[in-house]
């Protein structure tokens, strides 16, 4: 669990990203999200799924689909995301991709 000051350094650490977001208005938007859905920080769990929550919300409001919030389906996108980005990023640069 989470000390109570790792717990202010992460509420910290979200409500300033609102502010230092460099779209304007996305920035706005995430500030109203923060305020309607406060961050739950009182552990890893409950801030992982409630960082899910929070990306549905902003693909919600631009169209596109939702993820499961999981934390077992989370923990394994966090563990196999370096190297999805990995080919995903070659193909979008036309390289081959690597198996």
């Amino acid at each position: 669990m989470p000390t109570a000051s790792e717990k202010a350094a992460a509420s910290h650490f979200v409500r300033s990203l609102s502010s230092l977001y460099p779209c304007k208005e996305c920035a706005h938007d995430m500030a109203e999200a923060i305020e309607q859905m406060p961050p739950r920080i009182d552990s890893r769990a409950d801030f992982s799924i409630w960082m899910c929550e929070l990306h549905n919300h902003v693909n919600a409001k631009i169209g596109k689909p939702a993820f499961r919030c999981n934390l077992k389906e989370l923990d394994e996108a966090w563990r196999t995301a370096s190297r999805a980005c990995e080919l995903a990023q070659g193909k979008a640069h036309g390289e081959e991709a690597i198996s």
